[in-house]
């Protein structure tokens, strides 16, 4: 078994022995004897999913550059680095203020952070120049209600009178909840002198992080003691700066300047007994987070890098979507290797099955019934589904959310009928709910599964989940809590409790019309997750079982929001040890999230559910209410 390493176990690798060697040693190489390899090209994957190789950053492979991967599970990396999509972010972050300060790498950045967040950046021509005509460049976006707030100011000398004013300004729009910095600012450039100048000899200067602490202590942590102050660690800077090769030199100008923001903020990088790093912080100040060994010099313009240095595609990148029987979960989890794919690969299951309201047996998972039922010999070979549904339900790992689909929510939820009008006569959609229903102008089909509003909409609802989440904000949520299933009934009863874990039934709020057309609207204007994106969700869908689900976050924004949303999860092993795996479920007991529909026992309110829902699919979106999940998404 691979031993799963924290986050900031991997996050302090990378960044020191960037730091100390200018080179990308990962976890346990030195231990192995391996020496690393360079920026920019550790964990990184050519588009065939070979690793990138120091022949392939080459300036003749530059145009393939932008199709490479980062990822580290592909590496046999196996850390704790979650993946958070939009929903996910903007829930970590909401009611929050994060400042983002530094130059114009970081600018970019601070649009990349903004856009997992789902918020809208405005990072063009955001540059300190023209001397002290010019004003000092800022930005600032924030959600609809004004909650969540992420703000940007471009440093050059850090301390300046006019930029320290503008940073007062920025606390002043509310204390911030995090702070990130990247402190080397180009104005004190010459303090640190190329090693090829008598004047790199003089003893070190602190200037260039001395300045940038000033400004963070004099205007943040005065104003806010006790915000917590994340610090970015240099990107390689253009080959004017010194030359590429000449990093790993004794005394290199690279080195000197990550020791000239380290030593003032108290940051130090110390060797383990097992050769790996740990970073030190005498003043508490977090990270340092690495920019060097992930980007190296992938940069569009030798300064600025290529946007897929913001793109980590590998890690939990899979929802899968059960619908029907379990077999194929079942023979995932059961083939060699499976369980480690499914924990390193896949994000979510979405899994349509079982009942909540009205216990029954429920025919996706245990068809007639089980042993002890005295249906189930009325199925055949049928009688072993429940079995087969308790030893997946059993081996799923708990550390895979899972959000179940019941037949109770298909089953007030139907869909296609509004296709005999909406649709034209040659549409294969269409036809196909002719064709099964024989309700919308054909006929023949299955007419006792249908009627004038279509077909019950359990496949449909899964996946309508798994690639586009939970919909808008109290229409749908999540509610926490436990599905156990009897492998000698078939029956499973759901019960609702709130724990850490992130599974559940996904519970359908009834926003009525308004809600769904109001969703409609919004997804028709803006997109996927309320963001345009130039790639349709499931595009480059990885094929396990079900859909894709989400867009690409960037590699340094979903680092700063993993360190931000906090650096351990709860439960986590201390520094070197080996993490302990949760607590085993007993027998096929699995947690996870229901979803269902609230309703009111009134005939009335029925009939009103059933008008409501009469325009067939539901409204698509995927923002969810501050009640998602029941468990800490910032974990």
């Amino acid at each position: 078994m691979v031993r799963q390493i924290s986050f900031r176990h991997f996050s302090d690798q990378l960044y020191c022995s960037g730091a100390q060697q200018q080179w990308c040693v990962l976890p346990g190489d030195a231990a192995r004897g391996a020496s690393g390899s360079h920026p920019g090209e550790c964990l990184w994957h050519k588009p065939d999913s070979t690793a990138v190789l120091h022949e392939d950053m080459l300036a003749s492979s530059r145009p393939r550059w932008t199709r490479d991967r980062w990822d580290p599970a592909a590496a046999g990396v196996n850390v704790d680095l979650r993946r958070f999509d939009p929903a996910d972010a903007a829930a970590c972050l909401r009611g929050k203020h994060v400042m983002i300060l530094g130059e114009s790498t970081t600018r970019d950045l601070y649009g990349a952070f903004a856009d997992v967040a789902g918020l809208r950046a405005n990072i063009r021509g955001c540059m300190n120049s023209g001397g002290r005509a010019k004003p000092i460049c800022h930005r600032t976006v924030a959600s609809a209600d004004n909650e969540t707030r992420v703000s940007f100011q471009f440093l050059s000398s850090s301390n300046a009178s006019r930029e320290m004013e503008v940073t007062r300004s920025l606390v002043g729009y509310g204390a911030p909840a995090a702070v990130f910095a990247y402190c080397m600012a180009y104005d004190w450039l010459n303090t640190v002198p190329p090693s090829d100048q008598p004047e790199a000899r003089a003893p070190p200067s602190d200037a260039m992080g001395a300045a940038c602490l000033q400004n963070i202590d004099a205007n943040i942590l005065s104003a806010a003691p006790g915000t917590p102050l994340f610090l970015l660690g240099p990107t390689y800077p253009p080959g004017w700066v010194e030359p590429y090769e000449n990093r790993t030199r004794p005394g290199s100008r690279m080195g000197r300047l990550f020791q000239a923001i380290e030593r003032p903020f108290g940051i130090s990088c110390e060797r383990k007994p097992d050769g790996d790093f740990k970073v030190v912080s005498a003043r508490g100040v977090r990270g340092p987070i690495d920019r060097y060994n992930v980007v190296g010099h992938r940069k569009r313009d030798m300064i600025h890098p290529y946007d897929n240095a913001h793109t980590p595609t590998g890690h939990r990148t899979v929802t899968i979507v059960a619908i029907g029987h379990a077999l194929n979960v079942l023979a995932l989890l059961k083939s060699p290797g499976g369980l480690s794919l499914v924990k390193r690969k896949v994000k979510r299951l979405v899994w349509m099955g079982g009942t909540y309201w009205d216990p029954h047996v429920e025919w996706n998972w245990g068809a007639c019934g089980g042993p002890s039922n005295e249906n189930a010999t009325k199925c055949g070979a049928y009688s072993k589904l429940s079995q087969l549904t308790s030893d997946a339900l059993s081996r799923w790992p708990v550390e895979v959310p899972t959000v179940f689909v019941s037949f109770d929510i298909g089953f007030w939820v139907r869909v296609g009928g509004v296709l005999k009008t909406g649709a034209p006569v040659n549409s294969p959609c269409r036809q196909a709910f002719v064709d099964f229903c024989g309700v919308t102008g054909g006929s023949g089909g299955m007419p006792d599964w249908c009627n004038a509003r279509g077909r019950n909409a359990w496949d449909l609802i899964a996946v309508l989940i798994a690639v586009r989440g939970t919909g808008p904000p109290g229409y749908h949520r999540l509610m926490p809590g436990g599905n156990a299933f009897d492998a000698a009934t078939g029956l499973n009863t759901w019960r609702d409790e709130p724990h850490k874990a992130q599974w559940g039934h996904f519970q359908l709020w009834g926003g009525g019309a308004e809600a769904a057309a109001a969703a409609e609207s919004a997804s028709a204007t803006r997109g996927i997750n309320g963001v345009q994106h130039s790639r349709s969700v499931g595009a480059a869908a990885p094929a396990l079982v079900g859909a894709a689900s989400g867009v690409g976050l960037g590699v340094l924004a979903i680092l700063l929001i993993r360190r931000f949303c906090t650096i351990y999860r709860k439960g986590h092993a201390e520094e070197g040890q080996e993490e302990r795996s949760p607590p085993q479920r007993l027998s096929s007991k699995t947690g996870g999230e229901r979803f269902v529909r609230k309703m009111s026992t009134s005939t009335k309110a029925r009939a009103d559910l059933r008008a409501r829902e009469s325009g067939g699919l539901l409204a698509p979106n995927v923002r969810r209410s501050d009640a998602d999940e029941g468990v800490e998404v910032c974990s």
